[in-house]
This record gives structure tokens, C-alpha cells and sequence, in this order.
């Protein structure tokens, strides 16, 4: 498993989030995320924030005309990234997310980067805001394709995709739009899939396509930071088979996979 690489991935980008519940006995501190966010230093120093505004329940009197509405203004979350925006940690309330946001001018940096990333911000968000245990685990994957000469071409959806939608009859046309998700659970690790593929519009007569994939990964909210790690590196493997299995050559080939010297 891992053995082949890519030489051309079409990764966009990848994150991993950890739900939290908060100790009962602490209320819930944007302080202590503001405080958490400040502690990655220089490495990341560009802070964003999205607010919300939840309106306030007022009683008021059947004869009196409403004049104005009290609204509850808090972050929706907080965050900070990189200047060029290829790292970020955002926290919403009783939520952790780290994400890697791969540029056109350079490479992924893989998985283990990210994972190891996740992990360092998961230990220092214990420590600077009270929760109770980590509640559920997920990871998150974005992939931009390209498909030179589609519609030049003709291609058909089943030239391209395993499990994709077809035409009842050929002889009626070609699919000009399509998208579909297919969520499944893996028979090798307690991993729940969604794999969801939407057309993106086309540049001149080249395909586009956008493929999420996300992840639910139960059981791994009691276990230690090390077992954490080992189940979602696992996990990462077998979402790798499941990306290879969903092209056809054509697309396949697009990535220029080659296998390791040193794999065996």
C-alpha cells in the first residue's frame, strides 16, 4: 500500500478537523483561541475572523411596535494562515481544523505534513482551551483535474471515471454537466467515505473536474495522539487505493505515477 507515488498529483487541497466538547466546568473562551492561534509565532501571522449575529429572543408588549432587534455578535471563527495562504488553523467553537492549500507555483507537501501539523496544533489547543476529549475525526481532500481535449474529443463520462453516470442510450448525445457522490464504508479500516465528483466549466476544450473526498473516521476520539496518527495514516492509505481505482487510463495517466526504488 503507498508504494506508487505521483509525479504530477492533482491535489488542491487537504484538511483535518477534530470536534471537541467543552469541560463542563469552563465556558467556552475566544480568548484562549486568540491566545492558542498567537502561540505559531511569525510562521503564521496573517489572523482572519468570520463573525456571526444570532438574534436575541425579547419578550415585548402585543400593543407595542418592534423599533429595533437585539443581535448577539461572536466569531463564527477564528483563524490564521501563512502570507501565500498554503497553511491554515482555524477554530470554530469546539472545533480544530488544520488545512494545507497547495499554490500553482509549487508542490504538495504530502500527508504526513499535514497529519504532523494536525497533531502539534491538537496538543497546544488542549492546553489553551479547556475541553473535555477530542468527539469525532475527519479528513478532507480536494482534487482539480484536467482533461485535455474533452470535448474535442468527444469523451464520454465512462472513458474517464469507474462508477460514473451514463446515458440510458449513446445515440442521445453527450453529457454536457454531471456530478454525483457515492458515500461507502471500507471493508480494510472503520473509515466512512463520501467521494462526491462535480464538471467544473470547461477551459476551451478542456475537461474540468473537482473531486471531494471526505472522511469520518469513528473510534479514533478516545484514543491517545500516537494511536490518533496510526489510524488516520491508515486510513490515508487505503483513500489512496480508493483514488486509484476511480479513473480510468486516460485519466490515470494524467498523474504520471511511477513506484519507488525502495518500496520492497
Amino acid at each position: 500500500m503507498g508504494a506508487w507515488k505521483l509525479k504530477k498529483p492533482p491535489i488542491s487541497e487537504a484538511w483535518i478537523q477534530a470536534s471537541t466538547t467543552s469541560s463542563a466546568e469552563a465556558d467556552w473562551s475566544w480568548d484562549g483561541v486568540h491566545h492558542f492561534l498567537q502561540s505559531f509565532g511569525e510562521d503564521l501571522d496573517v489572523f482572519e475572523t468570520l463573525p456571526s449575529f444570532t438574534p436575541e429572543a425579547k419578550k415585548f408588549d402585543s400593543l407595542q411596535a418592534i423599533a429595533e432587534i437585539e443581535v448577539r455578535v461572536e466569531p463564527r471563527y477564528l483563524r490564521v494562515r501563512n502570507k501565500n495562504r498554503s497553511r491554515v488553523i482555524q477554530v470554530a467553537r469546539n472545533e480544530l481544523l488544520v488545512a494545507s492549500l497547495r499554490q500553482s507555483d509549487s508542490e504538495y507537501p504530502g500527508f504526513k505534513s499535514l497529519l504532523d501539523r494536525f497533531l502539534q496544533a491538537l496538543d497546544k489547543y488542549k492546553e489553551f482551551v479547556s475541553i473535555a476529549e477530542v468527539a469525532n475525526v475527519q479528513t478532507h481532500y480536494v482534487d482539480i483535474i484536467n482533461i485535455p481535449d474533452m470535448y474535442d474529443e468527444k469523451t464520454d463520462i465512462g472513458d474517464l471515471f469507474f462508477g460514473g453516470p451514463q446515458l440510458p442510450d449513446p445515440k442521445q448525445g453527450t453529457l454536457l454537466n454531471v456530478e454525483w457522490t457515492t458515500t461507502f464504508r471500507l471493508t480494510t479500516v472503520p473509515v466512512v467515505v463520501q467521494q462526491s465528483v462535480r464538471m467544473e466549466p470547461p477551459e476551451d476544450f478542456n475537461g474540468r473536474f473537482r473531486l471531494d473526498w471526505h472522511c469520518w473516521h469513528p473510534g479514533l476520539e478516545t484514543k491517545s495522539n500516537e494511536q490518533i496518527a496510526k489510524g488516520l495514516a491508515e486510513s490515508h492509505n487505503e483513500v489512496l487505493e480508493c483514488f486509484k481505482n476511480s479513473f480510468k487510463p486516460r485519466v490515470w495517466n494524467l498523474f504520471e505515477a511511477y513506484v519507488e526504488p525502495n518500496a520492497f
